[in-house]
């Protein structure tokens, strides 16, 4: 435990409908509970059921208050190194005065955390912009600056960030099976798609008419709260069973999707942690191409995958349930992510241990 009791602060508040933004920090407390440090977790208004699927939180003092959050995050770090985990997953730059204050505000906080002999770390995280200013751009290249360790998890991130960073898997990966088993075998096709980029219910149900044809098996799986709507609107049109999230807990629902996705030969989805929560459940994802580049900028580095149109239209869908994922690819990046756990506590230890 190269970390023992030292004071570490991380953020989950987060998209409190999304399984995989749970997935990704759930991963992220893993990682620094392993070594033993001492959480301080800042939780804002996520409610109790997206709190409790992380599991057990007993010895974690759990803040819901930015203001109780930034104060102990003094406190500790003006007498102890401390260490400031900002957690994974995307981060948008965008023009407007609270978008930059945020900016400087974790600046601030990561330069005081290293000025204190402390480390600043993250990893799998990802910059998008939408409709930046010069002033926000410069923030966010200096925030990136105040890293002691940072690794994103596509290229495109790194033109936002105008700097040299590691790319790395997302947390997710770190999930992935050891092995894949060679004799699991399906013929069912879980589907799940955004809310914002989904087939028309038309060609929904055109697609699951050819798959009934071909005796394959589908279900509609929500793992996103927001997408039950347009998931209910094919499965009505389609007949596709439908596992929805509806009022369920969040530990319920994760518990559903996996176990569906656990008897399932392929996903097929433009949600990110659809896909990769599948392969950890040892289905072989396949991307829903929608026009965006993040699937593919996040998974073609580690994983080569089949891709279908938005509309399903020519898909040869007997093909696509006997689909496979390559087994040394699996392995390789589920070592990709064990290898970025490694590289970030070891230079988080060498910052905090090196100035005590």
């Amino acid at each position: 435990m190269r970390l023992q009791g030292v004071p570490a602060f991380v953020s989950i508040a987060a998209q409190h409908d999304n399984l995989g933004d749970i997935e990704i920090r759930r991963e992220l407390l893993h990682w620094l509970m392993i070594e033993g440090v001492s959480l301080r977790v800042y939780v804002g208004d996520m409610p109790d059921s997206y709190i409790n699927a992380f599991g057990s939180l007993r010895d974690v003092m759990l803040l819901k208050s930015g203001l109780q959050f930034q104060l102990e995050l003094i406190r500790q770090a003006s007498r102890v190194p401390v260490l400031l985990a900002f957690a994974p997953g995307p981060q948008i730059v965008q023009r407007g005065l609270r978008s930059n204050a945020k900016l400087v505000l974790n600046t601030v906080n990561a330069r005081y955390v290293q000025r204190k002999g402390g480390a600043v770390v993250s990893a799998g995280r990802s910059f998008r912009h939408v409709d930046p200013s010069r002033t926000s751009l410069h923030l966010i290249r200096r925030f990136v600056k105040s890293f002691n360790f940072l690794s994103v998890r596509d290229r495109a991130s790194l033109l936002v960030v105008g700097s040299r960073v590691r790319v790395g898997p997302d947390l997710a990966f770190a999930g992935l099976p050891e092995t894949v088993d060679p004799s699991r075998v399906f013929r069912r096709i879980a589907f799940s798609f955004r809310y914002d980029f989904s087939p028309d219910p038309s060609q929904f149900a055109s697609a699951a008419r050819h798959l009934r044809e071909a005796d394959i098996d589908t279900v509609l799986v929500s793992q996103v709260g927001r997408d039950d709507e347009v998931h209910r609107m094919l499965s009505e049109a389609s007949g596709v069973r439908l596992v929805a999230w509806g009022d369920r807990g969040h530990a319920e629902q994760e518990h559903r999707v996996r176990s569906e996705y656990s008897t399932c030969s392929v996903v097929v989805s433009n949600r990110l942690h659809a896909l990769l929560l599948g392969a950890q459940a040892g289905a072989t994802p396949v991307i829903v191409s929608d026009g965006r580049d993040k699937l593919s900028e996040t998974l073609a580095p580690w994983l080569s995958l089949a891709q279908v149109p938005l509309s399903l239209d020519g898909v040869e869908w007997a093909d696509i349930v006997q689909a496979t994922i390559d087994k040394a690819e699996i392995a390789n990046s589920r070592r990709a992510a064990v290898d970025l756990r490694e590289s970030m506590v070891s230079v988080a230890a060498q910052m905090v241990r090196g100035s005590e």
